[in-house]
């Protein structure tokens, strides 16, 4: 994709993750949170699909959502960089499953 985006082909790119599983895995966190907040319709449903990939990623998720942990950092105007290394596990366990 950055080869195939002009714009992004010429910009500085940091990755916050040696591999795809914990890109995978914090993007799940997120969702899951996200989707518990603003009480996605048939939220149940998606979560049970994200359990097959990677329980552990919608258990942090859960647990994002029932501590407001993602309210107080936005509500303290940290930077999503700084949000995204103190929200998301560095070393989240991959699924076995996978």
């Amino acid at each position: 994709m950055l080869g195939a985006t002009p714009y992004l082909s010429v910009k500085h790119v940091t990755c916050l993750f040696a591999d795809g599983a914990g890109l995978e895995d914090a993007m799940i966190a997120l969702n899951v949170e996200f989707s518990l907040r603003r009480s996605v319709r048939r939220v149940a449903q998606m979560l049970s699909e994200f359990e097959i990939i990677s329980p552990q990623a919608v258990a942090h998720g859960r647990s994002l959502f029932e501590s407001d942990a993602l309210l107080e950092v936005a509500n303290a105007g940290t930077s999503p960089g700084e949000a995204l290394s103190l929200m998301v596990p560095q070393k989240m366990p991959r699924s076995a499953t996978r």
